[in-house]
């Protein structure tokens, strides 16, 4: 008999331990961002498993944050694109600046920007907001974080002219004319044409 293991990830007991961490030396702007962050909006049929918990720091905290973890005597890996990463017991946790990819004004604003009425573990958590989200999400190219964009983009109340103006200044209109591709792949364009802003109402 072949035992399969099937990997699970509850993200309570990381984003606990982050909150916790944080209200310890006194980091006040972060927000949750990542597929934790796709929950919020997305139905639980269409929720998808993710490893572990992203949090988008300032750029001015990031030395704060792996001096602290370095004198609890926790390892912090240096992550690529900006920021660092903390793989110890019930903290699985990237602590994202973004700064390596010139990427930080994005997550800047998204910090200033974030939903403040999200309670989780009894506690108010900052949370990315939609558009800045789904901008994220069209950064890395990759297929998941492409998915996850196009279930965002279906999510009720989204207004599409203020979403692709915002990527087109943070990533270009490269990007911006790939959000189109898939927002006529989700419905939310005309298959056929180039886009065109919407008439403001009356």
């Amino acid at each position: 008999m072949v035992i399969q293991q099937i990997p699970s990830f509850d993200p309570n007991p990381s984003l606990k331990s982050a909150l916790d961490f944080f209200q310890e030396i006194g980091v006040q702007n972060y927000a949750l961002i990542g597929r934790v962050a796709t929950w919020v909006f997305l139905p639980t049929d269409r929720q998808q498993f993710t490893k572990n918990i992203n949090l988008a720091i300032l750029t001015k905290d990031s030395s704060k944050i792996e001096e602290a973890f370095r004198q609890k005597g926790i390892k912090t890996y240096p992550l690529p694109i900006g920021g660092v990463a903390v793989r110890e017991n019930d903290l699985v946790v990237d602590f994202i600046d973004r700064r390596l990819d010139g990427l930080d004004l994005l997550f800047r604003e998204a910090i200033k920007n974030a939903r403040q009425d999200v309670e989780i573990l009894g506690k108010i958590v900052p949370v990315v907001n939609l558009n800045y989200l789904i901008t994220m999400k069209l950064v890395s190219g990759e297929t998941k974080d492409d998915q996850d964009a196009k279930s965002l983009l279906m999510v009720e109340g989204l207004k599409y002219d203020d979403l692709r103006s915002m990527v087109k200044r943070h990533l270009g209109t490269g990007t911006a004319n790939r959000l189109d591709v898939f927002a006529r792949d989700v419905g939310l364009l005309p298959t056929r044409g180039t886009y065109k802003m919407s008439a403001p109402s009356l």
